[in-house]
């Protein structure tokens, strides 16, 4: 008979054994689990095991451990790689940076490249009925497509994208609930702060039960405030019930997968390439591993924030391997604004901003953006070029990188002794030259400015790995807005072009100073920006830009050692 007409089988045998996609899935989520096994058909080859109360048939030789253990935990983070690092942190599974990708979206209703600076975490109980673990041997279990799959000729990168990077071995089977919340920390973000306010919220939404829509929580004893966008969810047991006891009485009944066995070490998810003896296609699929998870030349957005005051200042520092292409700023106020003062390149790994009050006092938090690439073979050449003005109450500057490099974008940082100069414009003014401006504002307040522009261009390793290498090319796209006294506007890269950085200008005319407090990548292809007047009326028109990069074509690079047309593209974990 089919094996799906086995009677009273144990749950979970739809997920042991089953292909995970580290790179994309959100993590510990069954529906991101396909079986690839093909379990017995044969009544002979199942055994009958005791679960707490009930009886459960399994293939023989798969192993069950009851536990019925209760358990919570919290995972924080400051920033969104801290808490994916800290979510995955007891996984022996291997893989590359930004695993797990799919998290954020289910956890936090946010794509990655979305999720500015904010700190998320997520409160967890879990009711740990048993753990399933396969046999050591799978001789004849593999389901036949799979199988000739994993030892035929398809090219890992479809391979991994078809099946998995990696497959369950051994899994937990219960029932958990669980609240996930995120907060842009007003004062000095503390893990201690953080921990004893998610408990508090957690201990808020379980007492209301509430499992369904969004939910907020100011706490009393930090000030700070935090979001949810899916309150309390509940996985396993009968998800109908109204009250946190009646829940629970119902997990021994409908058990579901609810985490990997990460006490059985690297058994919990094993790369799948293992599934394989060691021989050609073992090492080519181990091989290709690292960057199908993190291929070279993907871009990704990097962010950080400031706490809230009246003076702020932030800088982001990518991770290694990662390369600055450009980045920006926005500043979020309480009262009358602040303005940007500052938004630059610091080398090739740090992006820093600054902003300020202008005439009336306010606080504002600012976040810093940096959109680098990943290039760890160090195939690309980037080079920041700069230019410094003249002292003057409304400085300009500008700067052009070398003929033989393609310019991603620049920033702007202006020098004073005084109350402040603001920037106006921060923008591609031509394919290779970078303008900024600046001004003082009803106080007189002279400055420096300086322009810098950022190129790239194929480093020599890649042009002697790389035959036939076309030379690295940029377009930028612009839009403005209508005259407006806080004028703003969006703008997307040109078409077949990744987008890689963006500016904006400001126009006030004759008019007494319209300025930018924010200009930053809004998304993986869009770029936004928008200004003000302060304190006296300035009507202005908002010129924004969103330049795109041609000639990187590296995909699928990692299925063979060389090539002669080489691709930027991103990775969609967001990006």
């Amino acid at each position: 008979m089919p094996f799906s007409q086995i009677q009273n089988q144990l749950p979970g045998l739809d997920k042991i054994g089953g292909g995970v996609n580290t790179k994309i899935a959100s993590y510990a989520d069954w529906n991101s689990i396909t079986s690839l096994l093909k379990l017995p058909s044969d009544p002979e080859k199942w055994e009958q095991v005791h679960v707490l109360s009930k009886n459960y048939n399994v293939p023989k030789g798969f192993m069950v451990s009851v536990g019925n253990i209760s358990k919570a935990d919290q995972v924080i983070g400051s920033g969104r790689d801290t808490y994916m690092k800290h979510i995955t942190a007891s996984l022996q599974a291997g893989g590359g940076y930004g695993g797990f990708s799919g998290t954020v979206e289910s956890s936090f209703d946010m794509t990655e490249d979305t999720t500015e600076s904010y700190s998320f975490g997520t409160y967890t109980f879990e009711q740990q009925l048993y753990s399933l673990t396969l046999p050591y041997n799978l001789d004849g279990l593999l389901d036949p497509t799979f199988e000739a799959d994993l030892k035929g000729l398809m090219s890992p990168t479809e391979f991994y994208k078809k099946h998995g990077t990696h497959y369950t071995s051994s899994i937990l089977m219960g029932a958990k609930a669980s609240l996930s919340l995120y907060s842009q920390f007003k004062s000095q973000y503390s893990d201690q702060t953080f921990k004893a306010d998610l408990s508090a919220a957690y201990a808020s939404v379980v007492g209301s039960f509430k499992t369904g829509g969004s939910f907020s929580y100011d706490s009393q004893q930090s000030s700070e405030t935090y979001q949810s966008s899916s309150s309390l969810i509940l996985v396993g047991g009968n998800t109908t019930k109204t009250t946190l006891a009646d829940w629970q009485s119902t997990i021994t009944d409908f058990p579901v997968f609810i985490d990997f066995n990460t006490g059985a070490g690297d058994n919990a998810l094993v790369p799948i390439y293992k599934l394989l003896p060691v021989g050609s296609r073992y090492d080519q699929l181990k091989a290709a591993l690292p960057g199908f998870l993190n291929p070279p030349l993907s871009v990704r957005i990097f962010c950080a924030a400031s706490t809230q005051t009246e003076y702020p200042t932030s800088i982001v520092e990518v991770p290694n391997g990662y390369k600055i292409l450009s980045g920006g700023a926005k500043v979020v106020c309480q009262g009358d604004g602040e303005l940007l003062t500052a938004s630059y390149p610091i080398g090739d790994n740090q992006w820093s901003a600054k902003a300020k009050d202008a005439v009336v006092p306010d606080k504002a938090i600012l976040t810093v953006y940096a959109v680098a690439v990943y290039d760890p073979y160090n195939w690309l050449d980037v080079k920041v070029f700069s230019s410094v003005s003249t002292l003057v109450a409304h400085p300009t500057a500008s700067i052009s990188v070398d003929s033989d490099y393609a310019m991603t974008g620049g920033g702007a940082q202006t020098t004073y002794m005084g109350v402040g100069n603001y920037l106006t414009a921060s923008y591609p003014a031509s394919a290779g030259t970078w303008s900024v401006a600046s001004k003082d504002h009803i106080n007189s307040c002279p400055a420096t400015i300086t322009a810098y522009a950022i190129g790239v261009k194929w480093s020599s390793t890649a042009q002697s790995r790389f035959l036939g290498l076309q030379a690295i090319t940029t377009q930028y796209e612009q839009a403005s807005s209508n005259p407006n006294a806080h004028p703003e506007s969006t703008v997307a890269a040109p078409s077949g072009t990744t987008t890689v950085g963006g500016g904006a200008f400001v126009d006030c005319g004759a008019g007494e100073g319209n300025m930018l407090f924010q200009s930053f990548p809004l998304d993986a292809n869009n770029w936004y920006a928008i200004a003000k007047d302060h304190e006296l009326s300035s009507i202005a028109t908002l010129t924004v830009y969103a330049i795109g990069v041609r000639n990187v074509d590296l995909s699928l690079l990692h299925d063979k050692p060389a090539r002669s047309s080489i691709s930027l593209h991103r990775q969609r974990f967001g990006f």
